[in-house]
């Protein structure tokens, strides 16, 4: 059976190994070749039409296994255009080593196998390509990269030039991210493979540098999905890689950050202004102003537009005389005449009020036992000019 390249993206995500199916309208062709895996006459090639459906499993035992005799490999019985089933002891293993194999550097291992009555050597070759390879080691001299990753933050962005295009941050088990994007011509073929919180193995992509005032890593290249990238299911990276690294509000504060690279931020609320509608970027929108407060007492001017705006005033209305602690993921730090302050990001950034979270426990524990209420104060000029994103 057979998925043509221009169907790959629209059947992978539906086919796993071991999983039991009702297909319905492919073709049928002659089965041919040096490498045929079964003795049927023909082969199935699935259409663009074709439907795959779930079903009820079918048996375990169903497994297809038919290990052939060893003297029936060794005396030419076989036809070596089929590939063979086999059992057997390891009585002997070589090193491993590196070879060229059709032009790639592949690894290779010999072994002796014993059955009942005879010996048969066997080789093993693998690619050295189809290894999972760490987000720090890529580099934009190829496409046929493999990488295991979760989807730490995704959100849909228009813009005029470029449209509606799906952007992410991807992260790899050692903790090391990189943005990835889906250009719009794209978008449809991707977005029901991709989700926030999910992990999966991407292959075959471009990098390109990572550049402008809005990024999310520090890594110098950033993924861009091609036609003929392969989205694929794995198993979920641990929920302990988030990537919140909270920076210090004095690194705000006295300019020592780099204003291009947006940042994690956690406060307690100590102050808030009541919502207002203003007019920013040529539009009406929502807009709170809440200082925040770390465990040294420090204090950072917050600035929330849209939705976010509404939704925490809406909780600390709510929230009674309990600590408010504001998580912001990926905010923008704003400049205005040498005064810094940390605004949302368009659909970029993330805010929570109190999530549950081991860091927001480890904050609550170190702040000023003052038991300092909530003030509501007018805006100020800061806030009033801050623009949004």
């Amino acid at each position: 059976m057979s998925v043509k390249k221009n169907l790959v993206n629209q059947f992978d995500a539906f086919l796993s190994q071991g999983s039991s199916k009702i297909l319905i309208n492919f073709s049928l062709n002659p089965s041919c070749g040096s490498y045929r895996t079964t003795i049927h006459p023909y082969k199935i090639g699935f259409l663009s039409t074709t439907r795959v459906r779930c079903c009820d499993a079918l048996p375990d035992e169903l497994t297809g296994f038919q290990p052939v005799n060893y003297s029936d490999i060794l005396d030419g019985s076989l036809n070596t255009d089929y590939l063979v089933d086999l059992i057997c002891q390891i009585v002997e293993v070589t090193p491993f080593e590196f070879v060229s194999a059709n032009g790639k550097d592949t690894k290779k291992i010999s072994m002796e196998l014993h059955n009942e009555n005879q010996n048969l050597t066997i080789l093993f070759h693998s690619t050295t390509m189809a290894a999972i390879t760490n987000v720090c080691d890529l580099k934009p001299f190829k496409s046929m990269w493999k990488i295991r990753v979760k989807i730490l933050r995704l959100w849909k962005q228009y813009s005029a030039a470029g449209g509606l295009t799906i952007e992410m941050v991807l992260i790899d088990s050692n903790g090391v991210n990189i943005n990835a994007s889906v250009k719009k011509d794209l978008v449809n073929q991707f977005d029901s493979f991709l989700s926030q919180g999910s992990s999966k193995i991407l292959i075959n992509f471009s990098l390109n540098p990572s550049c402008g005032s809005y990024r999310t890593t520090i890594h110098p290249y950033k993924i861009g999905f091609l036609s003929t990238t392969r989205v694929r299911c794995c198993d979920a990276l641990p929920d302990k890689l988030t990537d919140f690294e909270p920076v210090n509000y004095r690194d705000i504060l006295d300019g020592s950050l780099n204003t291009d690279y947006l940042v994690d931020v956690i406060g307690q609320i100590v102050e808030v202004t009541p919502i207002e509608v203003v007019s920013a970027n040529g539009k009406e929108t929502k807009k709170i102003t809440v200082e925040l407060r770390n465990e040294k007492d420090e204090r950072l001017p917050l600035v929330l537009w849209g939705n976010f705006a509404t939704d925490v005033n809406e909780a600390i209305e709510r929230g009674g005389d309990n600590a408010v602690v504001c998580v912001l993921r990926f905010g923008k730090i704003k400049v205005l005449k040498d005064e810094r302050s940390v605004s949302n990001a368009y659909n970029v950034s993330d805010v929570e009020l109190n999530p549950f979270m081991p860091e927001v426990e480890a904050f609550l524990s170190l702040l000023p036992k003052d038991e300092l209420s909530l003030a509501v104060v007018q805006p100020k000029p800061l806030a009033l000019t801050n623009g949004v994103g």
